[in-house]
């Protein structure tokens, strides 16, 4: 009986030990097969963000747009169609590029621009509870719906009548509650150095991604270098969050200088100005604020006064920036990551489009956790690092996810409130002459 139970323990322990050898082959073909997934899905985004095709299928499907959403597992591009004729569209140009192959036309219930007036509808239905900050809106492509976040001091009377306006809605709207009674997007501006990495200089030249501070050592990050759309000058500015220089969110406002600090740097007394800023948008429907760089240490002579450069963090002492070569447009499910003065290089995937929250219009947030000090920084495609497609603004609380500000909307709003008209500075339009 004794041999009988040790010959029976033998067999269940080789089955036991049969099942652990398959489980662990399965698991390793899962991720052999998950490495190849991920393999292509970057080829495939490098591709997308060579050819521009994003901003290209946005601009040629114009108001038959649905919106753009990126999935990982099959590496594909999708678009929203709302028509034959937009279908058709979309087919094409994939076609022309290249690239039919990696884009899926997917039907969607409504337009892009649909969607952002629904959104814009929601705002004006729900301002008692952004001007308390007890909600959120986001579009979220992939569903093709309008996202509202709720605050949890949200009455369930209100999340009620809200649910019945949503269920009446002509576009899709998701209603969800947050953890935290106040959602809104906080500045990551900071006053003091703690970390070796808050080191972060380059130079010649002022380079996106490095610490800026003003004269009262409160810090920043310096965001790409941009240059007047309508004038052939040498003028350059570089961009960074509003909030950095609004007085009222400590700043010193415009007209306060900023400085950065030489690669070699060991002390503050060996930081140089930079400029003073010159504008500056901030808890109106955007966070962004331009220095002109005006001291001759960040430029360069002769006809390139300032190169298009964005830092690698975290990079090896003597590595070289990479020249910013486009300005690309964000899509759901992308993978991004940005280059700040004290989170260093962060990457992440894009969660949702069109933020909207407690003042803030129009943002990008990422599945990423940045830290103070980061504010102003570069964002760019993880697979197109020469490419930039916003600034850092902060984090959405409700989440703790990065939230950025996508270049356009940055560009559009400075045009049309502060007249000023700005483009990304690029290899290609950054040989100026003297006017």
């Amino acid at each position: 009986m004794k041999a009988q139970r040790r010959w029976l323990g033998f067999i269940i322990a080789m089955v036991a030990l049969a099942v652990t050898i398959t489980a662990y082959a399965s698991a390793g073909e899962q991720d052999a097969q998950g490495g190849e997934a991920n393999a292509q899905a970057g080829k495939v985004e490098a591709e997308l963000a060579r050819t521009g095709l994003l901003g290209r299928l946005r601009q040629t499907l114009g108001d038959g747009f649905g919106g753009l959403w990126f999935d990982q597992p099959t590496a594909q591009l999708h678009v929203g169609v709302t028509s034959p004729d937009s279908r058709e569209a979309a087919e094409e140009i994939a076609a022309a590029w290249g690239l039919a192959a990696n884009v899926t036309e997917t039907p969607v219930r409504s337009t892009w621009d649909e969607l952002l007036a629904a959104q814009e509808e929601w705002g004006d239905r729900m301002a008692d509870l952004f001007a308390r900050a007890e909600v959120s809106t986001a579009l979220r492509a992939q569903y093709n719906a309008v996202e509202v976040q709720l605050g949890s001091a949200v009455p369930p009377s209100r999340r009620s009548e809200l649910d019945r306006a949503a269920e009446a809605s002509a576009v899709n709207v998701s209603i969800t509650t947050a953890q935290v009674p106040h959602i809104r997007i906080a500045g990551q501006a900071k006053t003091c150095r703690v970390f070796e990495k808050e080191k972060a200089y380059c130079d010649p030249t002022i380079t996106a991604g490095v610490r800026i501070e003003n004269e009262n050592g409160a810090s920043c990050t310096a965001g790409p270098a941009v240059l007047p759309d309508a004038h052939v000058t040498t003028n350059t500015y570089i961009l960074t969050s509003g909030h950095c220089i609004d007085k009222g969110s400590g700043g010193e406002g415009i007209g306060g200088k900023w400085f950065a600090f030489p690669k070699n740097a060991k002390e503050k007394a060996e930081r140089v100005e930079i400029g003073k800023s010159v504008e500056f948008i901030n808890n109106t429907a955007v966070d962004i604020g331009v220095i002109k760089v005006e001291n001759a240490f960040w430029m360069n002579k002769g006809f390139t006064p300032v190169e298009p450069a964005v830092a690698l963090w975290p990079p090896a002492e003597e590595s070289e920036p990479k020249e910013i070569t486009a300005q690309r447009v964000p899509a759901e499910n992308m993978k991004v990551c940005v280059s700040a003065q004290t989170s260093g290089k962060v990457c992440g995937k894009i969660l949702k489009l069109s933020v909207h929250a407690a003042g803030n219009e129009g943002l990008v947030e990422v599945n990423a956790v940045t830290k103070p000090g980061d504010s102003g920084a570069p964002w760019y495609p993880e697979e197109a690092l020469s490419t930039m497609i916003g600034t850092h603004d902060g984090e959405n609380v409700a989440t703790g996810k990065a939230v950025f500000e996508p270049l356009e909307t940055s560009f559009k709003k400075l045009a049309a409130e502060k007249l000023l008209k700005l483009k990304l500075l690029t290899e290609k339009n950054k040989k100026r002459h003297n006017c």
